[in-house]
């Protein structure tokens, strides 16, 4: 299709050929900018499963281990996100429990327009451990 372009002689390839290559620039663009909250919201959620593990394991969320391993994951994928129980203190076992991990990152698109996303994700957990009360 392209040879075909670039042979013909009536000068209406020259129209095509400028076309062409700003909707492949724009295109290119497009994916450069969104790939990165891909990334992100992807990171987010193996951040939250990682964070449930913990939690289901240990059976608490209220404790300095909790907030060190949730820093240590912070500088690991080097997200600056938000961490939220709906459960506080000791999880018995088999009690359900969720995590919510939130981040917002910036869209810009061209001109300098930006947008703002927040990204979201939420996990539930079964409890592994047995507290006597």
């Amino acid at each position: 299709m392209i040879n075909s372009i670039i042979k013909n002689k009536k000068g209406e390839s020259f129209i095509d050929i400028t076309i062409y290559i700003l909707v492949i620039t724009i295109a290119i663009t497009l994916i450069i900018n969104v790939v990165p909250i891909l990334i992100v919201k992807i990171n987010i959620n193996e951040m939250n499963e990682k964070i449930v593990r913990y939690v289901e394991t240990t059976g608490r969320t209220d404790t300095a281990e909790i907030n060190n391993y949730i820093n240590k994951l912070k500088d690991k994928y080097n997200l600056d996100v938000s961490v939220s129980f709906s459960k506080n203190g000791k999880i018995n076992l088999n009690e359900e429990f969720e995590v919510y991990v939130s981040a917002t990152k910036e869209f810009k698109l061209l001109l300098n327009i930006t947008h703002t996303f927040e990204i979201k994700s939420v996990r539930v957990g079964r409890s592994e451990v047995f507290f006597k009360w």
